[in-house]
């Protein structure tokens, strides 16, 4: 079951975004507490999710219908942000679209919103259905088992109820970019270990999948 909730919101949340917010100075990561880095994640989100970040990030394509989507999943629900063309009158218009899930970059921050202007694009380039999943983020009370564990929960409740969403479930492809291409490759992963959703593609961008030491010690 899913649900509308308001268009242009915060990551993880679905409220309008607040214009021009000052962005917050990093925490220090070596010290840093479970009350900062919640403070710093939630500050952070929302300046990604304000118009002063679109100079950065982009505008989406005037030719998307952007929404955020409630995803009711077992034990709790989970903000989607959907992209898909607008219908343009032609004969294609209702026709069930390939479906990209998308999983944003950040880990200990980040927001579907800030990811506004690729989706859009690719879901009128494509044309596709767009889902980018606000998993929960990286804490010390959530590791990333329970990011991976929304993203797959999502994947595999899209495709199961592909209909309602209007996709093809023969036509699913995962897009991650950073942190968000680790959690999109242990879906993957998981989906071919189960013997589905199957999926007609894999995309990581600039992929944070080297979770050993490696990853925090080589130089840069």
């Amino acid at each position: 079951m899913s649900e509308h909730s308001e268009s242009g919101g915060i990551g993880g949340t679905g409220a309008a975004a607040l214009a021009a917010p000052e962005r917050p100075a990093e925490p220090d990561w070596e010290h840093v507490t479970a009350g900062e880095l919640a403070a710093f994640s939630e500050a952070e989100n929302r300046f990604r999710a304000s118009a002063a970040a679109r100079v950065a990030t982009g505008e989406p394509d005037p030719g998307a219908a952007v929404e955020w989507r409630t995803v009711r999943l077992p034990g709790h629900e989970l903000p989607v942000r959907l992209y898909r063309p607008r219908p343009t009158g032609g004969p294609s218009d209702g026709a069930a679209l390939p479906l990209v899930v998308h999983v944003h970059g950040g880990g200990f921050v980040g927001t579907a919103t800030q990811s506004d202007w690729v989706n859009s694009h690719l879901a009128v380039r494509l044309p596709a259905v767009v889902a980018s999943v606000d998993h929960r983020l990286l804490s010390f009370d959530s590791p990333l088992p329970r990011a991976a564990d929304d993203v797959w929960d999502v994947l595999r409740h899209l495709a199961g109820d592909a209909a309602a969403w209007g996709i093809d479930p023969e036509r699913i492809a995962l897009f991650g970019e950073s942190c968000g291409a680790l959690l999109g490759a242990l879906t993957a992963i998981r989906a071919r270990a189960a013997a589905g959703p199957a999926l007609r593609a894999q995309v990581l961008v600039n992929p944070a999948v080297d979770t050993t030491d490696a990853l925090s010690t080589t130089p840069p």
